[in-house]
């Protein structure tokens, strides 16, 4: 649960920081760039989180341990049980998801009952391909996919039709509903977080600019503002596009405004430049700031322990004294055996002038089975000190812990 809320944090972090700067510079872009731009804001943010830019790692001295499944078998045959509590975030968390699904579902189902009741009136098969559906009044102009829906039941000139008919055409074209599909998704996915719904919102009303630039030239852009303004708010479904969709008055503004000229390569490229800034400075400042408490927690001026990427010319290296029994406690876990399991895990040990353990890491693990069997039994390992100079002193070594199933 930690893990999680640690993601979300840092997550909703780079979401913020793009949002930001979408709001700041990438919204006087072009319509097609800010689309771009919007929707790898909807999937890059949660995507950071898991990527780690460590470009100080040093390498530290190793130290090798084997745990084969016939060995542990034949000394500890007895598991640990788990003890198995309800998490009442997680079951939050589903009950609100549920409820949304619930309600998307809904919709889809009511505009499937309401296309029951519609005319089917041509299928065309050039570009873009659609089949055009009159709504007899059940629903406004919109457009879902390859499925655009008129509502014949309107009184407007032929001028005014083909307008209509051009915007909802647009966001065929373009394939807006993919966009709206995907904010679906990530809406169901993270529904307790405001910074989604602000994107979604953000997304819709640019197709709506999009669809409006796309439809218009210099002859009709004055009535097709006027008829901007002749719409009023109508039945609406959420996952479609209607020309009635709102705000009109910056929709209108949209289309008489000019756009500056910025660089979609340049602006890629800096963005791309800052996010590995980012991230490489983050990874140092976790380092920084975990040798900081370390140092309030565990030492004096006169006893400082090293950071984790702290480079130490030892005389002798910090050696574990139990590796045996701490190896018979942490077993073969039954999991990896049944599946056939093997692999290593490197854990980083920072390891005190007494020999003690004062803090870990875990900077290779080839199974989540294989690491989670292993952390928890770190604290239990005893140390002979390294040794610097002659004298005790504190320093990070790498202990890997190898499964091998035998033969």
């Amino acid at each position: 649960m930690k893990a999680t809320i640690e993601f979300l944090i840092e997550g909703s972090f780079w979401f913020l920081a793009a949002f930001f700067l979408y709001l700041l510079l990438i919204k006087k872009a072009s319509l097609k760039f800010r689309r771009g731009y919007l929707l790898a804001m909807a999937i890059l943010p949660w995507m950071l989180p898991l990527i780690e830019l460590n470009i100080f790692h040093i390498n530290l001295p190793i130290q090798e341990f084997t745990i084969d499944a016939a060995t542990v078998l034949s000394e500890n045959t007895e598991q640990t049980k788990q003890d198995v509590s309800i998490n009442y975030l997680a079951l939050l968390y589903f009950l609100g998801a549920g409820l949304l699904g619930a309600r998307i579902i809904g919709k889809a189902l009511n505009f499937i009952r309401l296309k029951r009741k519609f005319q089917l009136v041509e299928k065309v098969s050039h570009h873009p391909r659609y089949t055009l559906y009159h709504t007899q009044g059940h629903l406004p102009d919109s457009s879902f996919f390859n499925n655009l829906f008129l509502d014949n039941t309107q009184q407007r000139s032929p001028l005014e039709d083909e307008l209509f008919r051009k915007h909802e055409l647009i966001h065929i074209s373009q394939k807006h509903s993919l966009d709206r599909v995907l904010l679906e998704i990530l809406q169901l996915m993270l529904w307790f977080h405001p910074l989604v719904y602000l994107l979604k919102r953000e997304l819709i009303v640019l197709h709506e600019f999009l669809a409006d630039q796309g439809s218009v030239n210099e002859e009709t852009r004055k009535p097709y503002q006027n008829l901007l303004l002749k719409q009023a708010l109508s039945t609406e479904i959420s996952f479609l596009h209607t020309f009635q969709s709102k705000p009109m008055k910056m929709r209108i503004k949209e289309l008489q405004r000019k756009y500056i000229p910025l660089n979609p390569v340049f602006l890629t490229v800096a963005i791309i430049a800052l996010v590995i800034f980012g991230k490489s400075f983050q990874s140092q400042n976790r380092l920084v700031e975990k040798e900081a408490v370390l140092e309030n927690e565990f030492t004096t001026k006169e006893d400082r322990l090293p950071g984790i990427n702290e480079l130490v010319f030892a005389s002798e290296v910090a050696t574990p004294l139990n590796i045996n029994e701490v190896k018979k406690t942490i077993g073969y876990p039954k999991t990896a055996r049944e599946q056939g399991i093997q692999g290593q895990v490197v854990v980083r040990i920072l390891v005190d002038k007494e020999g003690k353990v004062r803090d870990f890491k875990t900077v290779m693990s080839e199974s989540p089975v294989l690491e989670k069997a292993v952390l928890p039994h770190i604290t239990e390992l005893e140390f002979s000190p390294a040794a610097i100079d002659g004298k005790k002193a504190s320093m990070w070594v790498n202990i890997p812990f190898r499964f091998v199933m035998l033969e």
